[in-house]
């Protein structure tokens, strides 16, 4: 994490400029989605790669006719319980987003009833807390770097320009 997932995710958007309008006018910050899809995938996964499935959607088998499809479903879902329920979608800051994504059980796998083991002796099962939590940090160092690369939060009409040049802007920089 740092200036190498600054640059992957600045070439990322200027490669594919329609993620950033698969966003546009929804209620969900293109810096989360762009943290999110980049920890699930880092955007060269199999899965992303020859299924625009950045996202690990069904382990990764299901497949998008372009990487803005699946942007947008991904986005969509946000709006769909349980992450209605924890009202993802009217967070006011990127960071309260993520949280909300990460407490509806996003990483926990909560949402079928299963919750992952600790990845180091004592082996043990986490609770849900503890796995939400992990989420939570792990997608906010990369949180970290796309608010470096976007400069905006939510994409409008207004702004897909400006976006696409704060990308471009961290390349010209030599991150």
């Amino acid at each position: 994490m740092g200036l190498g997932s600054q640059k992957n995710m600045a070439r990322f958007l200027l490669k594919h400029p329609d993620v950033v309008t698969s966003v546009k006018d929804k209620d969900v910050f293109l810096p989360v989605i762009i943290a999110i899809g980049y920890g699930e995938s880092s955007f060269t996964s199999n899965a992303a790669k020859l299924r625009n499935n950045f996202f690990g959607i069904e382990n990764g088998r299901t497949k998008f006719d372009s990487p803005k499809s699946g942007f947008e479903y991904q986005a969509n879902l946000f709006y769909r319980a349980p992450y209605s329920e924890h009202k993802v979608t009217s967070a006011t800051t990127p960071y309260e987003q993520l949280r909300r994504i990460a407490d509806s059980g996003y990483y926990s796998g909560n949402i079928d009833g299963s919750l992952p083991k600790t990845q180091r002796p004592p082996y043990k099962y986490w609770t849900e807390k503890e796995s939400n939590d992990h989420y939570y940090k792990t997608i906010k160092e990369l949180l970290d770097d796309a608010l470096k690369v976007i400069k905006y939060g939510k994409v409008t009409s207004a702004n897909v320009s400006e976006i696409l040049a704060s990308a471009n802007t961290t390349l010209s920089n030599n991150i």
